[in-house]
């Protein structure tokens, strides 16, 4: 797994209005349907893969992450996991509030490209939420310089001024970027601004107190 996508194990969250340009607000990053700021309910209706036998656990007692059901009552999950689809429908309708979240992802096939997706949580009105936080392409592992470059004009011919040429760990607008790593594939991966949440989720009622 992608250093990129460990270091996004902590509860994060997006500054939608604070840090996001207008424009980039009206026009979100996507990649076919999937687009950076959907919900996790949003995103049930893609054609993820399944999560096989990494998939995201409800009711797992080993990990620290939990939310609250409609009675209020706790329901435990895992810190990681890949959702599809049905995984997705079951968290949705079971937590109906998220009291402490690490990450959770999803692959997403378009063509024959494989893209990972990660889920972290946001706070709207008051509330914790899921969203889609990043998106990455994977590249094939024997590529040449030349294909790399050409992958590279297609994404900055795609996504325009959001594409930079420097990769940074930390965002500050929606931004596109080549990550680069010699052990691992490189992959085109597109961000959004995140910051940590982890007290605001746990502030809301009832988490504290289960």
């Amino acid at each position: 797994m992608h250093s990129f996508i460990k270091s996004a194990v902590t509860a994060v969250a997006l500054s939608i209005l604070g840090a996001m340009p207008a424009q980039a607000q009206e026009r979100p990053l996507c990649v076919e349907q999937a687009c950076l700021g959907m919900t996790l309910a949003e995103a049930a209706s893609l054609k993820l893969a399944p999560a096989g036998m990494l998939a995201f656990k409800l009711d797992d007692q080993h990990g620290q992450s939990y939310g609250l059901d409609g009675a209020g009552q706790r329901v435990r999950f895992a810190d990681q996991g890949d959702m599809d689809g049905d995984v997705i429908r079951q968290f949705t309708a079971r937590v109906k509030t998220i009291c402490r979240f690490e990450s959770a992802g999803a692959r997403l096939k378009v063509g024959d490209d494989q893209h990972v997706l990660v889920f972290n949580p946001v706070m709207r009105n008051g509330k914790g939420q899921l969203v889609l936080t990043e998106i990455a392409r994977m590249l094939p592992k024997k590529m040449t310089s030349e294909q790399v470059q050409q992958a590279v004009a297609q994404a900055q011919k795609q996504y325009g001024g959001a594409y930079t040429a420097q990769w940074t760990k930390t965002v500050t607008r929606p931004n596109v970027a080549l990550y680069d790593e010699m052990i691992m594939a490189r992959s085109i991966v597109l961000r959004i601004p995140t910051e940590n949440v982890a007290d605001a989720l746990m502030a809301q009622p009832g988490c504290a107190g289960k």
